[in-house]
């Protein structure tokens, strides 16, 4: 098992489904019609200014030559079918203007061009593609913040629209405040829970400079992500920092959060059993526990299933 695995949270893996071809140039093939899709980009992009909210951008492909049965990238009509289908993912959706590019359209050439995404091509005897679909968020203003290719399962895709909300959120933090420690901290957050690791890095010590005292609190909170992004690197000192976070702030609303991540840099040292014993508080049968109900328990609770299977050695 690679200690950075456990930095990713699982996603549940669902049947692929065949669809019918046929041509919109609005929305996506299989995707639900009453999505409230903008009929072309600018007027996403105009819609997005005059409301102030985000831009989803759905890239897809209208036919794939390579799928002679489907004619299209089952990707795509999984991520359609299942994915924008779903009703969490809907009412993610609905801070969000909403815009479906088919890459194989003429007029959205110009917009996918600037954001480097095209079609399949031959280049020097090679066939280079671009990973459909391809998922970008944009900001209110029209840049581009987080992009996401290939298919992402419902719950994972939901996560990822909140956080990039927040993102953007925090980034304007900070575009109104260069001097915001928390803010600073809350954007390399939302960045470390995308997966954008040097800019989680950049930022959080960005804000451990703006407040060396802790007078806000926004250098306990950074020095909590970056312990959790040196895990990989130094998992003893990692685990000396979450601890020293945990020692200190007994009652902090990330302290299961922190004791995860804890077991995890024990793993990643080499510790099993005392990864064990610091996991096993998540195994609770107590209603009233914090623990019984937090968000961080299944991913405990899993990563103990694989810390108590027989070794294969």
């Amino acid at each position: 098992m690679r200690p950075d695995s456990y930095l990713i949270r699982p996603a549940a893996i669902v049947s692929l489904t065949v669809l019918s071809l046929t041509v919109s140039a609005v929305r996506p093939l299989a995707a639900p019609r009453d999505m409230n899709w903008q009929p072309t980009v600018e007027a996403a992009l105009k819609a997005a200014s005059a409301r102030g909210k985000p831009l989803y951008v759905y890239v897809y492909a209208s036919h794939n030559p390579r799928f002679v049965r489907e004619g299209r990238d089952p990707k795509c009509v999984h991520m359609e079918r299942v994915t924008l289908a779903n009703p969490q993912v809907q009412a993610a959706l609905g801070n969000y203007v909403l815009c479906a590019l088919d890459i194989h359209n003429p007029d959205n050439e110009s917009f996918l061009g600037k954001h480097n995404i095209v079609p399949a091509a031959e280049e020097e005897g090679r066939i280079t593609t671009y990973q459909l679909p391809a998922n970008l968020f944009l900001n209110s203003r029209g840049q581009e913040v987080y992009r996401i290719s290939g298919y992402v399962p419902p719950q994972s895709f939901t996560n990822t629209l909140d956080n990039v909300r927040a993102l953007i959120k925090a980034q304007e933090a900070v575009e109104a405040n260069s001097q915001d420690a928390a803010a600073y901290a809350r954007l390399g957050h939302f960045y470390l829970k995308l997966q954008r690791y040097e800019k989680a890095r950049q930022y959080l010590n960005k804000a451990v400079a703006l407040d060396p005292d802790n007078q806000t609190g926004a250098k306990a909170e950074a020095n909590v992500d970056l312990a959790i992004l040196e895990i990989a690197d130094n998992p003893q000192q990692a685990y000396q920092q979450l601890t020293a976070y945990l020692n200190q702030y007994p009652q902090s609303p990330r302290r299961l959060e922190v004791c995860y991540y804890m077991g995890v840099a024990l793993v990643a040292a080499g510790d099993q059993q005392r990864a064990i014993k610091v996991l096993q508080r998540f195994e609770t049968s107590d209603k009233s526990a914090p623990e019984y109900d937090s968000p961080w328990t299944p991913y405990a609770l899993w990563l103990l299933k694989q810390l108590r299977q027989p070794s294969s050695q």
